[in-house]
């Protein structure tokens, strides 16, 4: 006859935070009541069958800490197993993975060529009164190359329109300015024409 061993049986993670938690509850650590509420919800996760709303911000900051970065992209939530999804953030916050960072997680702003946004901002409401220019395109167009454009100085200000922006600035819509020619160089160009389409008649009767 021979005895069948019993087999042991682990300690489930559910047990082990339950257990670690009331240690920690009756000791005198450093920042208990985060540490017990952080485990509080990793006891509630379990087992990680769905994400909730907690589960994914703490995701999420935790990934910045683990990568040392500030910043998440579209592709990290592709490629990491440590992020949700984009169909579980798309169930959980009812908006796509950029809407959720661009929220939640907004990518601070650069620093153009060693200005601040506040510096470059300056920058713009100086160069639209010197430039006088009709339209965002315009401006655009018409701007130094090492300069931002209108939509990024509009984004740094949280704006995504041309006439929120200059409204933010306190700047005046500028007219399109319609330039003529002087009439000397006008009249000599119809003279012209009208000498050509003469000569273009007469040689046609010839014919």
């Amino acid at each position: 006859m021979y005895l069948v061993e019993k087999k042991k049986v682990q300690m489930t993670r559910k047990q082990a935070l339950s257990i670690a938690i009331d240690h920690i509850r009756s000791s005198d650590v450093p920042n208990k009541e985060e540490i017990i509420a952080a485990l509080e919800l990793c006891s509630e996760e379990l087992p990680m069958t769905h994400w909730s709303q907690a589960a994914i911000m703490d995701a999420c900051q935790q990934f910045l800490i683990d990568n040392n970065t500030q910043t998440l992209t579209v592709t990290d939530f592709e490629k990491s197993r440590q992020l949700p999804s984009h169909t579980a953030i798309q169930r959980t916050y009812h908006m796509s993975a950029a809407e959720f960072r661009d929220r939640f997680f907004p990518q601070p702003p650069p620093t153009y060529k060693g200005k601040s946004s506040d510096e470059w901002t300056k920058l713009f409401i100086r160069s639209y009164r010197r430039l006088r220019p009709s339209s965002g395109d315009a401006y655009n167009a018409l701007r130094a190359t090492e300069t931002p454009t209108w939509n990024t100085i509009a984004k740094w200000n949280n704006l995504s329109s041309w006439s929120d922006l200059l409204a933010c600035c306190k700047l005046k819509p500028c007219k399109r300015i319609v330039r003529f020619k002087p009439i000397e160089a006008t009249l000599a160009t119809v003279s012209r024409a009208s000498s050509t389409g003469t000569k273009s008649y007469q040689s046609a009767i010839r014919r």
